[in-house]
């Protein structure tokens, strides 16, 4: 539940982040996200 939560609010954050900022910061907030993503799958799984 709280991972879950968690996951979500990094979610919203990166979106909210990303959507004022240029490309190439877009870019960046980008992998940033993927790598939790990805974390975060190899944590739950």
């Amino acid at each position: 539940m709280v991972r879950k939560k968690s996951f979500h609010q990094t979610l919203e954050v990166a979106l909210y982040i990303a959507f004022p900022l240029r490309k190439n910061h877009l870019v960046f907030i980008t992998k940033t996200f993927l790598c939790t993503v990805w974390h975060t799958h190899m944590y739950l799984y």
